[in-house]
């Protein structure tokens, strides 16, 4: 049976990263690799080494821009936050708003609402405030990330929590882990300062979100193909192991081992619709939407009005890159694919929009025989540095 060892998640080292600078410092194992996860260290060895006055770039890692903000607001110092072109494009507003009622100095420095910021970072405070996470958990968990830095307990109300609630809970229970008294009730988020004596260490887990585009890869292929997911487990942090229940109505089945998950395709009946929640799981909407497309899966994903905000449009590359297999409309939050009656020719180039998510759903299409029809094969290592060593290893060499 081949195997592959998926990279760690980074949604998990990125947020332990900045637990190590508010609730101190802590081992952490089996860190991601990932080009998100080298930013964020990096940014951070800037700022611990600097003399209270850095110019930090992000590129186009939004853990990175939202994370630091926080943190940079408080920490004394002057701080400059930059990004990619995209980066800049992408919603800061929410959090900035919610950090000036904490009493940070965060001043834009061209468009409101937007990257590059100026943020001169100080003690804050607060006893109570409301964050809207409509647009981005992440508004949320980068405050969350800071309350050890809090001297009183304090209330966070959590507003429009209707998208990637699964990664504020990852927070959560990272924090816990730890050892701080924060808890989460009916979308209100508690935190009490506590003493710690001691950290433990923790290890991060594999990414669920990258195994997703191995479950694509096992839907498009004939029925008895396996592969094993090596040292993957089930997770109560990651959520995106909902990509195991998805991809059932592809044929894909899941065996959980002392060795790591098992993948197998089994003959199936293709669903005549397939209705799916998306809100909690953005990220694996890409390998979902390009499995259904492939096997001709007529499906609806509700709440996935936020892929709008990721890396791309990826609603908008999704339906580019897809229009040869099906046709794709997102109205009112629900996002549609309904496959062509007839595939048209595939293009011979792919535009992936600089988007790691969308070049590796593409990839696993059987009309992706080499990189060189992906337009940016790089942008892979944002989540997923040794995605073409293993996509040629396991698709390839059969």
């Amino acid at each position: 049976m081949k195997h592959i060892i998926l990279p760690s998640s980074k949604s998990i080292s990125n947020r332990l990263l900045i637990l190590q600078q508010t609730a101190g410092y802590f081992s952490i194992h089996n860190m991601s690799a990932a080009d998100d996860t080298l930013i964020m260290q990096s940014c951070i060895r800037q700022v611990l080494s600097s003399q209270g006055k850095a110019t930090l770039y992000v590129d186009n890692c939004g853990t990175a821009c939202r994370f630091l903000t926080a943190w940079l607001a408080a920490t004394p110092g002057e701080w400059v936050l930059q990004g990619s072109p995209r980066m800049c494009n992408r919603p800061i507003a929410p959090l900035v708003e919610v950090l000036q009622g904490m009493g940070a100095d965060i001043a834009y420095m061209d468009k409101p609402g937007h990257l590059p910021l100026h943020i001169s970072g100080r003690t804050l405070s607060g006893h109570t405030c409301s964050v809207d996470v409509s647009m981005s958990s992440q508004f949320a968990t980068a405050i969350l990330l800071i309350l050890p830095l809090m001297r009183q307990p304090v209330q966070i109300s959590l507003l429009h929590a209707e998208v990637s609630w699964q990664y504020i809970c990852q927070t959560i229970m990272l924090m816990q882990q730890l050892g701080l008294n924060v808890h989460l009730e009916h979308n209100v988020v508690n935190y009490i300062p506590t003493q710690l004596a001691s950290l433990p260490e923790i290890t991060v887990e594999y990414d669920w979100s990258s195994a997703a585009f191995w479950y694509e890869y096992i839907a498009l292929q004939p029925v008895g193909t396996t592969l094993l997911l090596q040292h993957l487990q089930g997770s109560t942090l990651q959520k995106d192991n909902a990509i195991a229940s998805w991809m059932r109505n592809a044929g894909v089945s899941t065996t959980y081992t002392p060795q790591g998950v098992v993948l197998q395709k089994e003959a199936y009946t293709k669903p005549v619709l397939l209705q799916l929640e998306g809100a909690d799981n953005l990220d694996i909407i890409p390998p979902m939407l390009a499995a259904c497309a492939a096997l001709q899966i007529p499906v609806c994903f509700a709440g996935a009005h936020n892929l709008q905000y990721k890396e791309s449009n990826r609603i908008a590359a999704l339906q580019q890159a897809l229009r040869f297999l099906a046709h794709i409309d997102c109205e009112q939050g629900v996002l549609r694919l309904q496959p062509l009656p007839e595939p048209q020719p595939a293009p011979t180039l792919f535009n992936v929009c600089n988007d790691h998510r969308i070049a590796m759903a593409l990839a696993m299409l059987p009309q992706v025989t080499d990189p060189s029809m992906l337009n940016d094969v790089e942008c892979v290592n944002k989540s997923y540095p040794l995605f073409w060593t293993q996509w040629h290893n396991i698709c390839i060499q059969k």
